[in-house]
């Protein structure tokens, strides 16, 4: 089952990281368990939860991110308590590990959504109907709910994304 590594935010003792918007897709807070083994880090300061948080950071802390994404990334980040107790001497090399390895039908597919939410954004921001459904039926009316700033934020980040020339295109 898909996880999230950090259940809690940083100094918040109660804020979901899977209900921010920063953290909820964060790459380096999610991970694919059994789900015996999921149901171990969902238990607040257990062992699993914290070598699954330290692994997180030997695998993605220091990956380079472009400029123009590196605030986000930050944020993102500083939202995330580091674990203690976990050696580095105690964890895999991240060569070592499986990964997935996106294809091209899946790149594809995800910037399909994208480029359709930002479409959604584009709508609502312009007081325009949301001209069909966009992921789900539930997240198409969520959209048109958004706070302006929200609205604006996450339509400019979009945009970013799909604009940027470090954005992964599938090759046609």
């Amino acid at each position: 089952m898909a996880c999230h590594v950090w259940r809690l935010k940083a100094g918040t003792g109660a804020d979901l990281s899977s209900r921010d918007r920063d953290t909820y897709s964060f790459v380096p807070n999610l991970v694919w368990l059994p789900v015996q083994v999921a149901k171990l880090t969902d238990r607040e300061g257990s062992f699993a939860q914290a070598y699954l948080q330290a692994l997180a950071v030997k695998i993605y802390r220091s990956v380079e991110t472009p400029d123009r994404f590196r605030p986000t990334v930050e944020r993102a980040w500083g939202k995330l308590p580091i674990p203690a107790g976990i050696p580095d001497s105690g964890l895999p090399d991240p060569d070592n590990l499986a990964y997935f390895d996106a294809t091209d039908a899946y790149t594809s597919r995800r910037t399909g959504v994208i480029r359709t939410v930002a479409a959604a954004l584009d709508d609502v921001a312009a007081g325009r109907p949301i001209r069909s459904k966009v992921v789900s039926s539930r997240y198409t009316s969520g959209l048109q709910t958004l706070s302006p700033s929200d609205l604006i934020e996450l339509r400019a980040t979009l945009h970013q994304i799909l604009d940027s020339k470090d954005f992964d295109r599938p090759s046609n």
